[in-house]
């Protein structure tokens, strides 16, 4: 049987949708949060600045704001402190310090001094498990991305801008007479 073109669309963004909630809900740990001991900060300024840097490199400005312009490093710190485990958070911390260092190592200086192509370079790195970076520096790695991904669609420029955002796609039609629409849908089918 063919697949008409509207089912190939829904089959394809449920994939997309869950593949991105995969990533960003399935890499919680077990272990939650315990909501009470939110702190507020899992990064240092040192961090924070780095991951801003891996936000420009991600998702760059263009005719609208990118991923930095609208703090997702800022939104990624409070899901790590809300949301992750504690053993998330030290991962996420110590890969960012890795990333920040490996920049002496690929260009002289502390990655976000780095020049926007060697930046790319070194995270293109990770991807490729390039030393120093291995397989648990990419898992993680990928947790980033999909906390960027996550907080940049939806934020408010994310959403309206990148997005084509309709609150209400097909309107609100309220006084539609029955015989224009059909049947309405009811249970009756069960009994």
């Amino acid at each position: 049987a063919m697949i008409k073109r509207r089912q190939l669309l829904e089959l394809l963004t449920a994939v997309s949708g869950a593949a991105t909630a995969s990533i960003v809900l399935g890499a919680c740990s077990e272990n939650r949060v315990d909501k009470s001991s939110f702190t507020g900060s899992a990064l240092t300024s040192e961090q924070l600045e780095t991951l801003r840097h891996i936000c420009l490199q991600t998702i760059p400005a263009t005719t609208t704001p990118g991923a930095a312009e609208v703090n997702c490093h800022q939104f990624i710190d409070r899901q790590l402190t809300a949301v992750f485990s504690e053993v998330d958070q030290q991962q996420s911390a110590m890969l960012l310090d890795k990333i920040r260092s490996a920049g002496k190592r690929h260009g002289g200086d502390v990655f976000e001094r780095l020049s926007p192509d060697k930046q790319l370079s070194l995270l293109e790195n990770i991807e490729a498990l390039s030393s120093p970076f291995r397989d648990d520096d990419l898992k993680v790695f990928k947790l980033l991305k999909g906390l960027i991904v996550f907080g940049f669609y939806t934020s408010m420029p994310g959403a309206t801008q990148e997005l084509t955002y309709l609150a209400m796609p097909d309107g609100f039609k309220g006084s539609v007479p029955l015989s224009k629409v059909g049947s309405a849908y009811s249970s009756k089918a069960y009994y």
